[in-house]
């Protein structure tokens, strides 16, 4: 379980630092100032780490020396604009200190009983057939030409399965973990939790809310292996959800709605 919630620790850290590095970038060279949460920022490092991840894997194992990699490079970065990263964990506190005890305590018991789940839990169907060998090739070799001729199955080429290979995490305890999919229906269920709560319980929230809980009750099984489809799905719902709630959105986060689908395409 500890091993679980280091993960999360470090994978949260690089997907803020590489999301804050391309809404940096983007907002210097395109001359606007657009804001983005923790949330967002997390799915746009994701995108952003994608694309030096496919690179690397021409010529290189995608495993823990690229996860070290972007480490250092994330602490170079946060080490650069320290005021970024100080001034969200304010507003995190702030949000949390808001928050009344009965809105803390079902978010704090959801968080428990996924990273107790995420110790045990293992996936099924594809995760078991051929997803962890996918990614166990994909941290021991580069790409090899012409290796789907033997099989289909080794042509399927994931986004996410390549992910998944640097955040296996399998060089320090020996043996894989995949936690990114869990650490994201966190992150989405605590945005809605706090949604719902400075909403004052608004109806369309509510909806949402209930919908992703039957989500969750219908992919619980999936949540914990490598499922392809659930992450262009997470980001979909998210993605769907922030329209609902936001419908004036769509002018101010160009990055959020514009680019970040088309990686949901392609990380399948």
């Amino acid at each position: 379980m500890l091993a679980i919630f280091f993960s999360w620790i470090i994978i949260s850290f690089i997907l803020f630092s590489m999301g804050s590095v391309l809404i940096k970038l983007y907002n210097y060279f395109l001359n606007r100032d657009e804001q983005y949460n923790f949330l967002e920022i997390s799915f746009l490092g994701l995108m952003t780490l994608s694309i030096p991840l496919s690179i690397w894997s021409l010529k290189f194992p995608s495993n823990h020396c690229f996860l070290l990699l972007c480490f250092v490079l994330s602490v170079m970065y946060i080490v650069y604009d320290r005021r970024k990263l100080l001034g969200f964990i304010i507003d995190l506190k702030g949000n949390i200190v808001g928050l009344p005890f009965k809105i803390i305590g079902p978010i704090v018991l959801f968080f428990i009983i996924f990273l107790m789940s995420s110790s045990w839990l293992e996936g099924i169907g594809d995760a078991l057939y051929y997803h962890h060998q996918n990614i166990r090739w994909n941290e021991e070799y580069a790409v090899v030409p012409g290796l789907g001729n033997l099989d289909d199955k080794f042509a399927f080429n994931s986004q996410y399965l390549l992910l998944s290979a640097i955040f296996t995490f399998r060089f320090l305890f020996g043996e894989a973990l995949y936690p990114l999919i869990p650490l994201l229906v966190i992150y989405i269920m605590g945005w809605l939790f706090i949604e719902l709560f400075n909403s004052k319980v608004e109806r369309k929230r509510v909806i949402v809310f209930i919908s992703f809980l039957v989500f969750i009750l219908l992919s619980i099984n999936t949540f914990f292996g490598t499922s392809t489809d659930l992450l262009p799905n997470l980001l979909a719902f998210y993605i769907i959800a922030k329209i609902i709630f936001y419908p004036d959105i769509l002018n101010k986060n160009k990055i959020l709605f514009f680019v970040l689908p088309l990686f949901m395409i392609l990380c399948k």
